[in-house]
C-alpha cells in the first residue's frame, strides 16, 4: 500500500514524499548503508455505522545518527477541531559511549505546550556495557519534582548471561529497602532453564514466590513453561499454569498453548491459545487467538483475536530501524499495515488499523564522512553550526517546537551557523534537507 513511498516527518505534521533506494555510492565510491527507520503509527478504528476507517491515534519516532530513538510523542486525534492533542511524550539520553543513560516518560502540563515528567528510569552499566542498574523516579505530587521510587540490580555469569535480579524500594525512611530476588539457570547450550524468584517479608525473611521451569528441542526452540508457586505448608512447589509451544520449519512459532492446572484431578486443562500462519517470506501473515469454553468443550475465537499482516519485501529486518517493543512477530520484512478484527459470533469484522510509515536514514559513514551531518553544540545556546560537507547545493533548515508548529526556516550552505535568539529556551526538532537527503534530530536550547 505504501511502496515507495516515504512519509519524512520531524516528529509532528511535515509531510514529503520520495522515491526509497536501498544503498547509494558517496563521490569518492565508497558504499553507505541506507536503513528503512519507523517515524510514525497511524491508528484508526472502524466505524460500522458509516462504514469507515476514522482516525484516533498516532506516534511519532524520532533517532539520532546511529538510529537510537530518542523521543517520541503520542498524540490523540480530536474530531471536533479536527486537530491532534498530545498524550504521552517519550524521551531517551545516550551517554558518550552510545549507552542508554535515562528515559523520560511525561505527560501535557497544565501550561499551554507545558509537559510534566511522570517517570524516570536512569541506568548504570558494568564494565561489559551490561545494565548493572535500572533505578526508576516517580513524579511527587508534594514535592513536584521526581522522587526515587524503585530500583533493579543485575549480575551476570562470565558467558554475560543474567544470574539475578535484585529488586528495593523506597520505604518511609527514604531509604532502599529489599523488595524481590530473581534467580536464573542455563543449561549447556546457554538456554535459560529456571527462574526463581523470592519476596521480602515485613519480618525480613525472604519467601519463595514463584518459579519458571523451561523446556527447549533439539533446535533451541523453547517448548514449553511450567508457572509454580510455592505449596503453603510443604516445602514444595505446586502447579498453576503451563505453556506449550510448536515450531515451523523456520523455527518460527506457528502455536502456543496455555493450560491451567487443576489441583482437585492434576490434570491440565485447555485455557487459550495462540496461532500463526506465515507466508512464504516467512512474516507473519495472520494470527488467531482463542478460549477455551468449557460449556462447549471447544475452542472459540477471543473477541478482538485475529490480526492480519501486510508487508513491503523489499527490505528485510537487518534494513529496519524500529523503536524499542515494536511488535513485528518475528518477521522477516518492514511492517506496512496491521488489521485486526472484532468476533461477532458469526464473522470477522473490521475492528482496528495501523498504518506505519517510513523514511530513509543513511547509517554509513564512510572515511571521508561525506554522508555526515553534524549539528553542534547540543544543548546551544546562542547559536548552532551546521556541518553536512557531502551534500552540494542549497541545504532547508526547519526548526519545530514541541507542538508541532514550524519557528524558524532558513536557507542554508552546507557548512552554517545559525543565530537561535529568537527562540526561547527549551526542546525542538531541526530537520535538515538538501539534495533528496533529509536528516532530523532534537536540539536544545539553554
Amino acid at each position: 500500500m505504501k511502496t515507495n513511498v516515504i512519509l519524512i516527518i520531524a516528529i509532528f505534521f511535515t509531510v514529503s514524499l520520495r522515491s526509497q533506494t536501498l544503498s547509494s555510492p558517496s563521490s569518492q565510491g565508497s558504499l553507505s548503508v541506507v536503513k528503512q527507520k519507523l517515524d510514525s503509527v497511524l491508528i484508526s478504528s472502524w466505524d460500522s455505522a458509516g462504514a469507515q476507517w476514522k482516525i484516533g491515534s498516532k506516534t511519532d519516532y524520532a533517532y539520532d545518527t546511529p538510529g537510537n530513538l530518542i523521543l517520541s510523542y503520542s498524540y490523540s486525534w480530536t474530531s471536533s477541531t479536527k486537530q491532534w492533542r498530545a498524550r504521552s511524550k517519550f524521551e531517551c539520553v545516550y551517554d558518550f559511549l552510545g549507552l542508554l543513560s535515562y528515559t523520560l516518560s511525561s505527560s501535557p502540563d497544565t501550561t499551554p505546550g507545558g509537559w510534566r515528567p511522570s517517570t524516570k528510569h536512569e541506568y548504570l552499566y558494568n564494565p561489559k556495557k551490561s545494565i548493572a542498574s535500572d533505578i526508576q523516579l516517580n513524579w511527587n505530587a508534594d514535592s513536584a519534582g521526581l522522587a526515587y521510587s524503585s530500583k533493579y540490580d543485575y549480575t551476570y555469569n562470565l558467558q554475560g548471561r543474567l544470574t539475578s535480579e535484585q529488586g528495593s524500594i523506597v520505604n518511609s525512611k527514604n531509604e532502599w529497602q529489599p523488595l524481590s530476588q530473581v534467580y536464573y539457570t542455563y543449561n549447556g547450550s546457554g538456554n535459560l532453564t529456571v527462574e526463581t524468584a523470592f519476596v521480602y517479608r515485613s519480618n525480613h525473611q525472604w519467601e519463595p514466590a514463584y518459579k519458571n521451569d523451561h523446556s527447549y528441542d533439539s533446535t533451541g526452540n523453547r517448548i514449553l513453561t511450567i508457572y509454580s508457586q510455592p505449596d503453603t505448608g510443604a516445602a514444595s512447589w505446586k502447579y498453576i499454569s503451563k505453556n506449550e509451544f510448536v515450531y515451523n520449519d523456520s523455527s518460527k512459532m506457528i502455536l502456543q498453548t496455555d493450560y491451567q492446572f487443576s489441583a482437585a484431578d492434576s490434570v491440565w486443562n485447555n485455557q487459550s491459545k495462540e496461532e500463526r500462519n506465515y507466508n512464504d517470506s516467512g512474516d507473519m501473515w495472520y494470527k488467531y487467538d482463542y478460549t477455551w469454553d468449557q460449556v462447549l468443550s471447544q475452542w472459540v475465537p477471543l473477541s478482538d483475536g485475529k490480526i492480519v499482516c501486510d508487508y513491503n519485501v523489499a527490505f528485510n529486518k537487518s534494513q529496519l530501524i524500529l523503536p524499542p517493543g515494536f511488535e513485528n512477530y518475528n518477521s522477516n520484512h518492514l511492517m506496512m499495515d496491521k488489521f485486526q478484527y472484532r468476533w461477532n459470533g458469526s464473522q470477522w469484522n473490521n475492528a482496528v488499523q495501523n498504518d506505519y510509515y517510513y523514511s530513509e536514514k543513511n547509517l554509513g559513514i564512510p572515511e571521508n564522512s561525506l554522508v555526515y551531518c553534524r549539528v553542534y553544540p547540543n544543548p546551544a545556546r546562542d547559536y548552532v553550526c551546521i556541518d553536512w560537507p557531502g551534500l552540494k547545493g542549497e541545504l532547508q533548515l526547519s526548526i519545530f517546537n514541541q507542538n508541532g508548529l514550524m519557528v524558524f526556516s532558513a536557507a542554508l550552505s552546507n557548512q552554517s551557523t545559525v543565530g537561535l535568539s529568537m527562540l526561547q529556551a527549551g526542546e525542538y526538532i531541526l530537520k535538515i534537507t538538501g539534495n533528496q537527503k533529509t536528516t532530523a534530530t532534537k536540539l536544545i536550547i539553554q
